[in-house]
């Protein structure tokens, strides 16, 4: 287990985001700071990619999903696609713009069913959907296409402000 000091460093450079020198993992003494400075609400900007994991066109490259995709098999009717990264995070008061990447001729949409916010993006399109003061909660996402649910889906987890 690492020393009070140690550990504090740790989780504040984890959750700002920082990236820790060496020497403060390898036991060298780096002083924590005594007091953090208030945080505002930020800006972020987070980049969802829609990619393929297990679609008609791959049954060419695993023959297994040639009977997958066939009528009764495990995948009838359906396509496998996933949200990259699936797990995301801000923290309250935020405002969170997805840039969102659709790289295959399929249609998808990213939906939060909870906040009532939903884009679409047609094949081989970008887009972007804005959250303005997200409150502290995890909101899941996810593909409402009928031939990728419940497959393709993912969580934002929305922390309390740091003090």
């Amino acid at each position: 287990m690492l020393p009070p000091t140690r550990r504090r460093l740790l989780r504040t450079a984890l959750a700002g985001g920082l990236a820790l020198p060496g020497a403060a993992l390898a036991g060298s003494v780096l002083a924590a700071p005594t007091t953090a400075p208030a945080s505002k609400p930020q800006k972020r900007d987070l980049v969802l990619t829609l990619a393929p994991l297990a679609v008609h066109e791959q049954q060419a490259l695993f023959p297994y999903l040639k009977e997958d995709f066939a009528k009764g098999g495990l995948l009838d009717g359906k396509e496998v696609y996933g949200f990259v990264p699936a797990g995301l995070f801000a923290y309250g008061g935020d405002t969170v713009t997805f840039h969102i990447y659709n790289v295959s001729d399929d249609t998808h949409t990213l939906t939060f069913p909870e906040l009532q916010r939903s884009v679409t993006l047609l094949g081989r399109t970008d887009n972007h959907l804005t959250l303005d003061a997200v409150t502290p909660g995890i909101y899941r996402f996810e593909c409402l296409e009928p031939e990728h649910y419940p497959f393709m889906w993912g969580e934002l987890l929305v922390l309390p402000p740091p003090p």
